[in-house]
């Protein structure tokens, strides 16, 4: 209908008056405007002045609920191009006129569309985050925080204000949706620790009264999700907070997101949240037993006719681009056609070196992709990891879909034959590994690898351990290398069988990611585990805390044997950050 009515009203706009923009965009189109097309606003709008703009913005408004989501972000586009275009015109004082600050014109000139614009269009627009503060969606709040040149993330008063705003909404998933976004950015904690407390008592003071209320699932999502990038502020008086009556699940959620930040953060950091995790061990509810560390493997859910429901089809045709357009179309494009099925392991490789936007290319995308790619997905992968990578970052969520659609399904058998294992993971999957996701990595602690394969994969793991930032490495030791180390189902518990000494041991089973464990985990798993032998492959952190359990501070042969191992590489560097452990444990067991 708003096709055939578009049809018959587009001649005659150029001579609309300001009351018949009024009349038809406010009153008689709105039975049906929630149809306009994003191609109808780029007609109607090319040349209106601003007001009869903020018109044509309060009639769309006025359907914006009634709109899909993928045609508000349409709409959204087009208004925000439309500004940017003609910025100096709807900022002259004739389209300002009765507007007196950001979130007025924000108001007048997006409407409601402001929430699902981009927080980087608002930026170019010149909208001041702060000053539109209340106009803002929590995702924009939490983009503004994370924003550098607003240094938000690092002033207490502006955080504060940022989140009550949010906090005071009626609408509950604001909190939610905010936190959303932290975990998008992939932030392993808020370095700021006035900051990090303000959230973390602001948020959990919010989410008390409805602690009773949680199902695990619930527990879950905030304490091992949404809470992660705060847990380092985590205290002991903040248990005070949790039930006491959880059930056993909700206990073991809440105690595995506690460890789980505690494995990833710089040592002396998380000093308070041990302690949090020490006490919430010794008070189980009634006849739960604290969990036993275990890797899950999380499923993607592919949705196709969702997924593709915004998808153009169009574009691509039905034929397999020739070899100089293959990079033209997106993923998602190739996932939602019937092309995909006919792509050549060579298409495959030259799709997997184009540049793919992030925002749009998810896991869901990934996996439904190789789905259809499945036939020629390990000899593609096999030629790409043979070409020259050096310069190029990992797309975040290719490893994600291929351990879904490949390493999900290899057979028991094939997880204990190195001949299998090796080509792997250190060829077909090496240039993905350095963006090894949280997921991924959990998942894979929970295969029925043998000690052998096992070692593969965290060789595999360390010769890409230069090109992963230190969280990402952390993030390797805590939900893959400890996780699996800690089973109590393996054949060989902690791998130590085929180890000669401890620090074989160490080299075969951690890898690079050896400098992130504690010596008390070291020696949980390997009770013969020899400190001083394995001196060399200990971090300067774990040195320091070798020097306090072991009493070499008053040995003098123990002494000169650390800082030997001290001033082996930047000495300066290793004796800051033993000392800086030093301290921090020296503190802790006051």
């Amino acid at each position: 209908m708003m096709n055939r009515t578009f049809v018959i009203i587009a001649p005659k706009l150029q001579d609309f008056a300001a009351p018949d923009w009024e009349v038809w965009f406010t009153v008689k189109l709105i039975p049906i405007l929630p149809s306009f097309t994003a191609e109808m606003l780029l007609e109607v709008t090319a040349d209106v002045n601003c007001t009869n703009y903020h018109v044509i913005v309060e009639g769309m408004g006025d359907v914006f609920l009634e709109m899909t989501s993928t045609r508000r972000q349409e709409i959204t586009r087009v208004l925000v191009e439309r500004l940017k275009e003609f910025a100096v015109q709807f900022n002259s004082p004739d389209c300002r006129k009765d507007i007196g600050s950001d979130a007025e014109w924000l108001d007048i000139n997006l409407g409601l569309f402001s929430k699902v614009a981009n927080y980087t269009d608002l930026k170019e627009l010149n909208i001041s985050g702060l000053a539109a503060l209340e106009s803002l969606s929590p995702d924009q709040k939490a983009e503004l925080l994370l924003d550098p040149s607003t240094g938000a993330i690092e002033n207490v008063p502006v955080v504060k204000e940022v989140l009550s705003s949010i906090l005071k909404s009626r609408d509950e998933e604001q909190l939610e949706k905010f936190f959303e976004t932290f975990v998008e950015e992939n932030i392993t904690y808020i370095t700021n620790a006035g900051v990090r407390d303000a959230i973390l008592n602001l948020t959990l003071t919010a989410l008390a009264p409805k602690f009773p209320l949680f199902q695990t699932s619930d527990y879950e999502l905030w304490f091992q999700i949404n809470l992660v990038v705060l847990l380092a502020s985590f205290r002991p008086s903040v248990l005070v907070v949790i039930p006491a009556n959880l059930t056993c699940d909700s206990y073991d959620a809440v105690l595995k997101g506690l460890e789980n930040a505690l494995a990833v953060l710089p040592s002396g950091i998380g000093v308070e949240l041990k302690s949090s995790i020490g006490e919430l061990r010794q008070s189980a509810p009634e006849g739960c037993t604290p969990p036993r560390p275990v890797g899950v493997c999380e499923e993607t859910v592919v949705d196709e006719g969702r997924l593709c429901e915004s998808v153009n089809r169009d574009g691509l045709g039905s034929q397999v681009p020739s070899s100089d357009r293959l990079c033209d179309f997106g993923i998602s494009e190739y996932a939602c056609s019937s092309v995909a099925s006919s792509l050549s392991a060579g298409d495959l490789v030259t799709l997997l070196t184009c540049k793919q936007p992030n925002s749009t290319t998810g896991a869901e995308a990934w996996k439904l992709f190789f789905q259809k790619v499945a036939g020629v997905l390990e000899v593609a992968l096999s030629a790409y990891s043979s070409t020259n990578l050096s310069d190029r970052q990992p797309e975040p969520h290719v490893l994600d879909a291929i351990g879904e659609v490949k390493v999900n399904n290899f057979s028991a058998t094939q997880l204990t034959d190195v001949s299998f294992v090796a080509p792997w993971f250190q060829g077909r999957l090496r240039p993905f590994l350095p963006a090894a996701s949280k997921d991924f990595l959990s998942c894979l602690s929970s295969k029925n690898f043998s000690c052998d394969t096992y070692q593969v994969v965290v060789q595999a793991l360390s010769r890409q351990a230069s090109l992963m930032e230190v969280g990402q490495q952390r993030l390797v030791f805590a939900d893959f290398v400890l996780l699996f180390l800690s089973r109590d189902d393996l054949a060989d518990p902690a791998c130590l069988a085929k180890t000669t000494r401890s620090a074989d041991w160490l080299e075969k089973n951690f890898g690079n990611f050896s400098v992130y464990a504690t010596l008390e985990q070291l020696q949980t798993l390997n009770a013969n585990f020899s400190s001083y032998e394995s001196l060399t492959l200990l971090s300067p952190s774990q040195v320091a805390e070798l020097t306090l359990s072991s009493g070499a501070l008053n040995s003098t042969n123990q002494i000169d044997a650390v800082f030997d191992r001290l001033e082996d590489g930047d000495a300066f560097k290793n004796v800051e950050e033993f000392l800086t452990t030093l301290t921090a444990k020296h503190e802790a067991s006051q």
